[in-house]
């Protein structure tokens, strides 16, 4: 009789465990897939915008490709900067995070200037610069979207 309930509870055990290894799994796997969704959005938006010919786009991609994972990645660190949210941080602590996303923010501007260097000679100056609109006016459209989305659930509530 031991046993068998022994068993029943390892058998159980286990099935929970698979079963929250799964979900974990697949809520990863959910926010790799829209992270890859946004940035498809993103390349069809620039490449509409800026009508790229078969050789530009040929040399354009990786170094935009390289410099904006660049950008996101300081842009990640900014974000860890407010987390944890901490209501009570002393004013040395505060003020170093301060600095630190200042220094990320001038890092982000290198970066898109790095970006102009190299892309200048790919495509033009008037390509370039429709780059950047394009790329704040995707950032504009995205912030719309999502505020949609969140002002739905919230309806639903």
């Amino acid at each position: 009789m031991k046993k068998e309930m022994k068993l029943k509870v390892l058998l159980l055990s286990m099935l929970f465990l698979i079963a929250g290894f799964s979900y974990g799994q697949s809520a990863l796997g959910m926010k790799q897939l829209k992270k890859e969704k946004l940035k498809a959005k993103k390349i069809a938006f620039i490449s509409n915008k800026l009508h790229l010919t078969p050789e530009e786009a040929e040399k354009f991609w990786p170094v935009y490709n390289e410099e904006n994972a660049k950008i996101e990645n300081a842009f990640r660190q900014i974000r860890k900067q407010f987390l944890p949210k901490e209501d009570d941080l002393s004013n040395n602590v505060a003020l170093e995070k301060a600095n630190k996303i200042l220094d990320l923010e001038a890092e982000i501007i290198t970066h898109k200037r790095n970006m102009v260097k190299r892309l200048d000679g790919i495509i033009s100056g008037n390509k370039i610069l429709e780059l950047l609109k394009a790329e704040k006016e995707f950032r504009r459209i995205m912030m719309k979207e999502m505020r949609k989305k969140k002002m739905k659930q919230n309806m639903r509530k």
